[in-house]
């Protein structure tokens, strides 16, 4: 079965959904619900209009036949979509321009037109949660935005046609749960679920945007965050600042910060207090130094904080761990 459907805005799709397949849909102030009929299958799919600009689209449907949907509009915007059951692939404006989106799967697209096509296999559950972002609200985000604009937005700036994928985050999946499950109704639904995109569109950008920055790692970037790792390594006492680790190694901190994250899988900071604890534990085990006598080798300042991060750590105080191990003192 193929559905050709011509549509600007989400109003005009449902008319020619109604239209072509014979649905009816159903109305609120702000949403609005499209049933399926039991010829075509069954389920829903939804729009919650959150602010002029933003809006929410959930699917939940099964088609009884394989589905192509093709769709045409001279209307930009910058589409989210999560997949948490199913797979739906396609292309948009030419079939080297494709997606593939399997449960757990997100895929980020902007569109200076929409112009392309969905597919959907028969007796397959489907489960999309969307989120449309128009020029206007993608304006209001940036509005007196004095940073510099996220590498993953460059494109809509220009009025370039892009897709990203990859695997949905934890984070992600939470507030995803989080809006699949609303336990709302009327304003209060709005106002939850408006809350719940803007978080999930603020995790979208972070992850895509280290996405892309990753892309750009070169042989020779990567060999910098090596040595980085060598120079905290060394230096646990008095380690440089990330502003100053990032001149030494020849890296930009933002590259370097992303990089690091990747590649030692964990933060500059976070490998810094992680080799802080496992000298302090070495030690203990190993010298006759007194508790003190370590957190000044491994550049803590406050015997107190040492001991709380020793113990979340390794689950006994310092001093417990030396007088099982060897001085602790």
């Amino acid at each position: 079965m193929q559905l050709f459907l011509t549509y600007s805005n989400w109003r005009e799709l449902l008319e020619e959904f109604k239209q072509g397949v014979g649905v009816d849909y159903q109305s609120a102030a702000f949403e609005h619900t499209l049933k399926l009929p039991a010829a075509l299958g069954h389920g829903y799919i939804q729009s919650v209009q959150l602010q002029p600009g933003l809006t929410l689209y959930i699917q939940e449907h099964q088609f009884r036949e394989d589905v192509v949907l093709y769709g045409s509009a001279q209307t930009p915007s910058l589409g989210l979509s999560f997949c948490l059951n199913g797979n739906v692939n396609g292309y948009l404006k030419a079939p080297d321009d494709s997606f593939d989106l399997q449960a757990g799967d997100y895929g980020l697209v902007y569109r200076p037109e929409i112009k392309g096509e969905r597919h959907y296999q028969a007796n397959q559950v489907i489960q999309l949660i969307q989120v449309d972002i128009a020029p206007n609200f993608l304006q209001t985000l940036m509005a007196g935005h004095s940073g510099k604009i996220p590498n993953v937005l460059q494109p809509c700036l220009k009025q370039q046609a892009y897709v990203l994928q990859g695997a949905t985050t934890p984070r992600m999946a939470t507030t995803l749960h989080q809006i699949w499950g609303c336990p709302y109704q009327g304003l209060m639904k709005r106002l939850y679920l408006e809350s719940k995109v803007l978080e999930l569109i603020a995790w979208q950008l972070d992850t895509s945007e280290q996405k892309l920055a990753l892309r750009q790692l070169k042989g020779a970037d990567v060999d910098c965050i090596y040595q980085a790792q060598e120079i905290l390594k060394n230096n646990l006492t008095k380690p440089p600042s990330l502003m100053a680790l990032a001149r030494q190694v020849g890296l930009n901190d933002y590259k370097l910060k992303l990089g690091f994250r990747q590649i030692v899988g964990t933060t500059v900071f976070g490998y810094l207090h992680q080799c802080r604890m496992e000298q302090a534990r070495h030690l203990l085990a190993t010298k006759d130094m007194t508790v003190t006598e370590v957190v000044r080798a491994v550049g803590y300042s406050n015997r107190g904080h040492f001991a709380a991060a020793f113990k979340r750590r390794y689950g006994v105080t310092p001093r417990e761990f030396g007088k099982v191990n060897g001085s602790g003192r």
